[in-house]
């Protein structure tokens, strides 16, 4: 660790719960659930096998839908270009506007806004997020549910009145989240990631903002926000469910057609070089939190399916990898290694992420820069691609195991202006995948040299690594 430069920030405050203790690796081989050999033992690679349909409404939202008729029901999601990152010098004033959206209408107010939904069964939910306002509806198809619920959506995401008492309550609300935040160990790891690799970009501003800025917004401001961003030419809508084509284009119409006319907000711009750095910040908490960082390319680029097949093997979602392998089954230092992209709309960040005792917090650094420079000259092995492109196709098949799951595929796809054939062309893809891709994509867009590295946790003496066991653990996989 001596060849970075480290940084003391001010403590963090951790909030733990229920966290896990690690036992030292054993000699005892500790069997793992192995989806890719389960699925070797079939030789059946599973398809997407839903039908998309893609169209842009009159008015210019784009909208990509899917007929499911199974349940009684259906999904809606319109997603707006109004995330934290169009803030401008107003931090938390999208938090605010996404938050008030089901707190007043012209005739209605929370209350009655909550208890239309209810009278039907509807679920009406509004997260947010950096690049997004997303806001979403769950229904019975029934005509009757179906044209109450979506009345009330559609008054709700398109004509709020932003009432002073809400405001004020709604303010206290997410001002407690920022507190909550504040606390949380792995928070701080993410918005340090994007602190530094986004220095001075608006993707740097903190999700809902300060307390002090939050606190100062006025309605002014909420409706100019909204006047602006929520507009049908900067959304995009996904609907999946009980509905007919026909059905699906009234819907997406009445929406696009209710919202504030008006232009999509220009795009944001791209980030120059980012430096390597270290950050560490004191937090009282039994572990190391700990996130390695990489700007990188968006879901849009031809080569982030290859990119997206080397993060699993290096890391993934922490089932089956070398981080995995070398970290918990060898080692016995961490319960989960993982490895993916947070994709935004320029672009996306590469994060390792892994927790550790404290006591192996500047040893552990080092074996993941390690295991990561071995990996980028080395690249994968014939094996290690194979179980990937067998773990990748059995996971995009249950990404569009129901419709919860596919709508946030279809949202990807309309909110990026992917094609209906996108997920289906990523499938073979991967299937078409060869090591010699993977290692030049990854010489191309994965730098070593400009890794970014945040722990969040207790300073402590540092030690030595446990020595590897001489077998690995992960040799044995448990086939139901």
């Amino acid at each position: 660790m001596n060849k970075r430069i480290s940084i003391v920030a001010m403590p963090v405050v951790a909030m733990v719960l229920n966290a896990p203790a690690f036992a030292f690796a054993q000699d005892t081989p500790v069997p793992v659930q192995c989806l890719a050999t389960s699925l070797d033992n079939t030789r059946q690679i599973p398809t997407v096998g839903r039908e998309i349909q893609q169209w842009v409404t009159a008015d210019g939202a784009r909208v990509t839908f899917v007929h499911a008729p199974e349940l009684p029901m259906f999904d809606l999601s319109v997603s707006f270009a109004a995330g934290s990152s169009r803030d401008g010098n107003t931090p938390g004033l999208a938090g605010l506007v996404n938050g008030m959206l089901n707190e007043g209408t012209a005739d209605k107010d929370a209350q009655a806004i909550a208890e239309g939904f209810d009278n039907v069964g509807a679920i009406f939910h509004n997260p947010i997020d950096r690049s997004r306002s997303t806001i979403t509806l769950r229904s019975l198809s029934s005509a009757a549910a179906r044209k109450a619920s979506i009345e009330l959506f559609t008054q709700a995401i398109s004509a709020p009145t932003f009432p002073d008492k809400a405001l004020q309550q709604v303010k206290h609300q997410i001002i407690e989240i920022i507190k909550i935040d504040q606390s949380s160990t792995w928070k701080k790891v993410t918005d340090q990631i994007y602190s530094h690799i986004y220095e001075g970009h608006p993707y740097s501003n903190p999700k809902f903002g300060t307390t002090e800025s939050v606190a100062s917004v006025t309605q002014e401001q909420l409706r100019d926000f909204h006047r602006k961003a929520y507009t049908a030419r900067n959304s995009a809508i996904a609907i999946i469910g009980d509905l007919t084509r026909v059905q699906a284009e009234e819907i997406a119409t009445l929406i696009s057609s209710s919202l504030p006319p008006g232009p999509a907000l220009p795009p944001l711009a791209s980030i120059g070089t980012v430096e390597p750095e270290i950050y560490h910040y004191e937090a009282q908490s039994p572990l190391i939190n700990m996130g390695v960082a990489l700007p990188s390319i968006g879901v849009d680029h031809p080569d982030f399916a290859a990119l997206q097949v080397a993060s699993q093997i290096f890391g993934g979602d922490g089932h089956i990898s070398r981080l995995q392998a070398e970290l918990r089954d060898r080692r016995g230092l961490s319960y989960s290694a993982t490895s993916g992209f947070e994709a935004n709309s320029i672009g996306s960040v590469f994060i390792i992420e892994t927790e550790v005792e404290p006591r192996f917090g500047d040893s552990t650094m080092d074996l993941i820069e390690e295991l990561f420079r071995a990996y980028l000259t080395e690249g994968p092995t014939e094996q290690e691609l194979d179980d990937a492109k067998r773990y990748l196709a059995a996971a995009m098949a249950l990404n569009f195991g129901d419709n919860e799951s596919t709508l946030k595929r279809l949202r990807t796809m309309a909110n990026h202006g992917l094609p209906a054939d996108y997920y289906a062309k990523l499938q073979t893809q991967y299937q078409q995948m060869t090591l010699d891709q993977v290692k030049q994509t990854m010489a191309k867009h994965f730098d070593p040299e400009g890794l970014v590295y945040i722990t969040v946790g207790p300073s402590v003496e540092q030690v030595p690594l446990p020595a590897p066991l001489t077998r690995p653990a992960a040799v044995a996989c448990v086939n139901n």
